[in-house]
């Protein structure tokens, strides 16, 4: 049995037999089913489409397999994506204020235009990752990282 809980209350959104993690929140989707603090940790999205205004609040992700997965225009505000793998996955203007991605491996994934203030990036791997023209205001990430990042930022330091 496939089933969502709500991480705060535990209680089930939805579930069903027969369907995969990825095809049960498209299912939700469609029926109209709030997915808000949906606990989707450790589940396989890689190449779902979340695009075009998608709208989780306070998901977990953590440790979920998002390579290749279209998050573009999607509103994904204080989430929880540590340990998550985004390679190749596109999250162009996509809005991720006060997310959690803590050691998450962002390598090849588009971020441009992103906003990603306030959120915690910390012992994430940037490379390959692009981040031009995102919102990065007041984002925590760890010294060694500075590097990396003015990278992702194709940013040059003379």
């Amino acid at each position: 049995m496939t089933k969502i809980i709500n991480w705060q209350t535990q209680e089930t959104i939805i579930e069903d037999s027969d369907l995969s993690m990825k095809e049960l929140v498209e299912k939700a989707i469609e029926d109209g089913i709030s997915l808000d603090y949906p606990d989707l940790s450790n589940a396989n999205f890689g190449g779902a489409d979340f695009s075009g205004g998608f709208r989780l609040f306070m998901a977990d992700f953590s440790g979920a397999d998002l390579r290749g997965a279209d998050f573009s225009g999607a509103n994904l505000q204080t989430t929880n994506f540590t340990g998550a793998n985004f390679t190749g996955a596109n999250f162009t203007g996509a809005i991720l204020i006060q997310s959690d991605f803590t050691g998450a491996n962002f390598g090849g994934a588009n971020f441009g235009g992103a906003h990603l203030c306030f959120a915690n990036l910390r012992s994430a791997d940037f490379k390959g990752a692009y981040f031009s023209n995102a919102n990065l205001k007041d984002i925590k990430i760890n010294q060694d990282q500075v590097d990396d990042l003015l990278k992702a930022l194709s940013v040059k330091i003379i």
